[in-house]
């Protein structure tokens, strides 16, 4: 993997487990969340060191790479992939959901496509996957990818 390929793909991962370690400590569900998402990703495994030291002091890169997805497509998988992970414990802490509020709007997602999205992972995690909410607005099911991290 090309090293500025593998770069923004640890970072991805960072922003992802910044929105798990919010609230000062991961749960066993998210960190095997993360853990597979590294998978998906093709990172070996010595990021997760990587991913861990980040999420206490995030990297200037990873400010980078809010910026340069928030005129991607890539930002509602980003989105999805941090509700997936905040929620994977059944409880979305206060500094958690601030969190990903921020990133929502440091990747100029709306509020109907936040909570769009917050209802699909949800009905993921419930066993009963609903993409209704997401065509509603235009987003593409299937370029969120976040259905691979279930399984």
């Amino acid at each position: 993997m090309r090293a500025e390929v593998e770069a923004d793909r640890l970072d991805y991962v960072t922003i992802v487990a910044t929105v798990a370690a919010a609230d000062g400590a991961l749960t066993g569900a998210e960190v095997a969340r993360v853990r597979k998402l590294v998978a998906l990703l093709g990172l070996p495994e010595r990021a997760e060191a990587d991913i861990a030291s980040a999420t206490v002091v995030p990297p200037a890169s990873v400010e980078a790479l809010k910026t340069r997805l928030g005129a991607s497509p890539l930002r509602h998988a980003l989105l999805a992939d941090c509700l997936l992970v905040a929620q994977s414990d059944g409880l979305v802490q206060d500094t958690e959901k601030a969190e990903l509020l921020g990133i929502r709007s440091e990747l100029g997602v709306t509020e109907d496509e936040f909570f769009a999205l917050s209802r699909y992972v949800r009905s993921l995690l419930g066993g009963q996957p609903d993409a209704r909410a997401l065509a509603a607005i235009g987003i593409d099911e299937a370029a969120l990818g976040v259905r691979a991290m279930l399984a």
